[in-house]
């Protein structure tokens, strides 16, 4: 019996057992992020770590934010405030298309919600486009609203993004609050 029972240690010793204590730690992690999505705390993602809970979360490269429905519509939320390089730079492409996109305010306001500010670089390049000033009116069904040129669409959320994330001074949201409202209420010529 002694010798079964040294046995069976010897062989639970070959058994990976901080590989599956992490994978476990990573999962209850992911499940906490999940059900709590609106007040975690994100800082339980480790450096350590970090990798795995995003490839846990990452939805497939082909998926479009349109397409995505309840835990996925988490998922992605999770992975922006994660900053999930990947996600950040499908949100704000995404998210500058504007009205071109048929689901644009909710994906725009998720991003808002993310409060991540690493976007902001990602768009940043856009606000310089020589696009002109222009501002077409367009129409879906029975809903008129506006498209404007890229560059000042890439303007406004930058702006956005600086008055909604907690990361900034009050000074600074302040600021971008003046310029938004500036920018929407002395808006280019419309055509």
């Amino acid at each position: 019996m002694k010798r079964k029972t040294a046995i069976l240690f010897a062989l639970l010793a070959l058994l990976p057992f901080p590989a599956l204590c992490q994978n476990d730690r990573v999962a209850e992690i992911v499940s906490q992020l999940r059900e709590h999505w609106q007040d975690s705390k994100y800082d339980v993602v480790t450096p350590e770590i970090r990798n795995e809970v995003i490839n846990q979360l990452r939805l497939p490269a082909s998926l479009k934010f349109a397409e995505t429905r309840g835990k996925s519509r988490i998922d992605f939320l999770i992975l922006l405030r994660l900053g999930d390089e990947e996600t950040l730079k499908k949100a704000a492409e995404a998210a500058l298309r504007g009205a071109e996109d048929s689901e644009w305010e909710y994906l725009h306001h998720f991003v808002l919600f993310s409060g991540n500010p690493a976007v902001i670089p990602m768009i940043a390049t856009e606000m310089f486009r020589i696009d002109g000033d222009t501002i077409t009116p367009a129409i879906t069904g029975d809903i008129g609203y506006y498209i404007r040129p890229r560059s000042i669409e890439a303007c406004s959320f930058v702006l956005e993004i600086v008055r909604a994330t907690p990361d900034f001074s009050s000074a600074t949201k302040e600021w971008a609050e003046k310029n938004h409202d500036q920018l929407n209420f002395n808006p280019p010529k419309r055509t």
